[in-house]
């Protein structure tokens, strides 16, 4: 099956990106580096793909690291694929072909998209995704396999030798997680590890202040996921981003 389009230049604050989600693979810091550099400098040369709903809406489907630097850069509009009234289905299908022609996927990027797949009543089973996306179910079932579990963070500190400060208040962190957005836990563990391996995470007090953050049952879920998402944002400009009240315990 086949999914017309056409191309149009689309205002950026005219795109939502509700339909499949805005993660971003934890461990990309420096493509995302150079994508900006390039954006910054070229402009975005490959479009976005987005879907129009019955109400009028433009959805990302595909693009979403242009979309979020784009964001970041206050680009006024960018070039986009416009598909009309896909499904959620049909639009996650669309994204994981499109991603998985231009290059090799990233676990946490393919798991969420399999995720989302899954939890659709039309492909709920391995088998359905896995003929969907021309999988075998074996090779769905082992996406959702992660390293980045609570149970293996031990092993995860030992081998990524973190300072002993750091690897207290990791574990400390650790405790308090929980399912934010598109981000399970592994998913969360494994962003964190990158954020140290990068220094947006520089010190164990950062750390601290990020457990407090997922302590705290009233801090805006939508602001964590965000922050999950931009993988350049530090903890504190997380903190800052709401009133105190939500952002200490």
């Amino acid at each position: 099956m086949s999914y017309p389009f056409v191309f149009q230049e689309l205002p950026v604050a005219a795109i939502k990106t509700a339909l499949t989600g805005h993660e971003k693979d934890p461990s990309s810091f420096e493509e995302d580096r150079r994508l900006r550099r390039s954006i910054e400098k070229l402009g975005i040369l490959q479009p976005l793909a987005v879907t129009t709903t019955v109400a009028g809406d433009h959805v990302l489907v595909d693009g979403h690291r242009r979309y979020w630097i784009a964001v970041r850069l206050r680009v006024p509009t960018v070039p986009c694929r416009i598909y009309s009234n896909l499904t959620s289905v049909e639009a996650e299908r669309l994204r994981f072909e499109l991603e998985d022609d231009r290059r090799v996927w990233q676990r946490h990027e393919r798991r969420a998209s399999l995720r989302r797949m899954l939890a659709d009543k039309l492909s709920s089973t391995y088998e359905a995704v896995a003929a969907l996306v021309f999988l075998k179910p074996d090779d769905v079932r082992t996406a959702f396999l992660s390293q980045w579990t609570p149970e293996n963070v031990p092993k995860l500190l030992d081998q990524a030798d973190v300072p002993e400060h750091f690897r207290v208040e990791i574990e400390k962190l650790v405790t308090v997680l929980h399912p934010v957005g598109n981000f399970d836990i592994p998913d969360i563990i494994e962003t964190i590890f990158a954020r140290v391996r990068h220094t947006i995470i520089a010190s164990a007090r950062d750390l601290a202040l990020l457990r407090r953050i997922f302590a705290e049952a009233s801090f805006p879920s939508e602001e964590l996921e965000n922050y999950l998402v931009d993988q350049d944002m530090t903890v504190r400009e997380l903190s800052d981003r709401v009133p105190p009240k939500a952002a200490t315990n």
